[in-house]
């Protein structure tokens, strides 16, 4: 998935968590927040160095998460962001 792709469903997820508001887990706002910062940083052609510190910030609040005791429907979003920093840290700030 190319930048232009992780830009677009950035916008996508903002617009589901406003409107499911308060019904999301606080590390699955955080997480998708800080991701969706920092692949707008890189977009926007902002310093490489910050927005790829964003984007591992994200990782770090997912890294936190205890999957097991978290509702399935979650699991899916802790996966597909996972996999998604994963590759925009390969693709974009390999260093």
């Amino acid at each position: 998935m190319g930048l232009n792709a992780m830009v677009r469903a950035c916008g996508q997820m903002r617009s589901g968590l406003e409107t499911y508001s308060g019904q999301v887990p606080k590390w699955a706002v955080s997480g998708q927040t800080d991701l969706c910062n920092g692949i707008d940083a890189l977009n926007s052609g902002t310093d490489k160095a910050k927005a790829c510190k964003i984007i591992r910030k994200s990782a770090l609040t997912f890294d936190k998460v205890n999957v097991r005791s978290e509702e399935n429907a979650y699991i899916y979003t802790y996966i597909s962001f996972t996999a998604a920093i994963e590759m925009v840290e390969r693709e974009h700030c390999a260093a």
